[in-house]
């Protein structure tokens, strides 16, 4: 299951947001689910995700997008 962005952008801040987050964990997690999240950009958002046990992260906080070659370049080991 994919969590959308507009879930996870400033969920620190939005108390909503975050109650919501951790639901949609909780219930993928119940139905043994893979969860992941995306837009994650922040170390906050990051930190309330893995305290929720979602570990499947997309987003600026790792990278920003990039051509395959320099990914290839800085990620793939021979």
């Amino acid at each position: 299951m994919k969590i959308d962005r507009s879930f996870i952008q400033n969920i620190a801040q939005q108390p909503v947001n975050a109650s919501i987050t951790s639901a949609m964990i909780k219930m993928a997690q119940y139905l043994k689910l893979e969860v992941i999240a995306e837009g994650v950009e922040t170390e906050d958002e990051l930190a309330h995700l893995h305290d929720e046990g979602c570990y499947m992260i997309q987003g600026f906080y790792y990278s920003k997008p990039q051509p395959i070659e320099q990914f290839e370049q800085r990620y793939i080991v021979d």
